[in-house]
């Protein structure tokens, strides 16, 4: 039996995607909003898969590939992904009672900045599937990003917005380069003598409710699994009772 590289690809793609529906946390991202291929489904129309963004009919390529992805490096960044890394520069938050330093972002934060600060269309992948759409109709290539622009998801995402009957704002998702109002990311977790008012960094660097530190730095995936949508907004660990932000913060 053999199969060429096409028929290889697009089966490891199923056979991943196959395996991602049975488990638990994963399970809860196919018809999320990180699952493009469902949006339409989502919102009961049609005018975003294969129209907004090219429907590449498979939930894990938007941001992942089985063979050469992106160089993945010592930082932590994400596992085969499938995407550039942005190279904004971005306004920092900045507190007088923050003892760290603050760098740009990094890592696997990029990764996730790849969508969330606009400059990249949701559908720029470095490897495109064998068995994406292949309607001549032109796509958008649409950005998570504000300005009401024709590329730009604020085009009808914005609030206000009275022509479109349920349509929600962009919300948090659009970061732009404007990071200032956000938790710090890429951020060294603070030694044990260092600052007493954390909580002592995991050996594992996974605290036992399953947020995580990467390579000893706060990353946006800290907090977010972006593959479970069961506590939203894709968080780890509900807020309820503050359980997320005391996981490190003594208060």
């Amino acid at each position: 039996m053999w199969c060429n590289r096409s028929t290889a690809l697009g089966f490891v793609l199923m056979t991943g995607l196959a395996a991602v529906t049975e488990t638990g946390s994963a399970m809860s991202m196919l018809g999320s909003k990180h699952d493009l291929t469902s949006l339409d489904n989502r919102a009961g129309t049609g005018v975003m898969v294969g129209v907004a963004f090219e429907n590449y009919q498979s939930t894990c390529v938007y941001c992942h590939t089985p063979h050469r992805p992106v160089s993945e490096s010592s930082e932590g960044k994400a596992p085969l992904w499938n995407r550039e890394y942005p190279v904004t520069e971005y306004k920092l938050y900045q507190s007088p009672t923050l003892d760290a330093t603050i760098s740009q972002p990094a890592g696997i934060t990029l990764a996730c900045l790849s969508c969330h600060d606009g400059s990249l269309a949701v559908d720029r992948v470095m490897k495109r599937p064998p068995i994406s759409d292949t309607q001549a109709l032109p796509k958008k290539h649409m950005h998570i990003a504000r300005g009401g622009g024709d590329t730009q998801c604020s085009q009808c995402h914005r609030k206000g917005n009275e022509n479109i009957k349920g349509i929600h704002d962009l919300g948090i998702a659009a970061f732009g380069n404007d990071l200032s109002d956000d938790h710090p990311v890429s951020i060294t977790y603070p030694a044990l003598l260092q600052d007493k008012q954390f909580n002592p960094r995991p050996g594992s660097d996974e605290f036992a409710n399953g947020v995580k530190l990467f390579n000893g730095r706060v990353e946006c995936a800290s907090c977010h699994d972006v593959h479970n949508a069961k506590t939203k907004p894709f968080l780890r660990v509900g807020l309820q009772g503050s359980a997320l932000c005391v996981t490190c913060h003594i208060k």
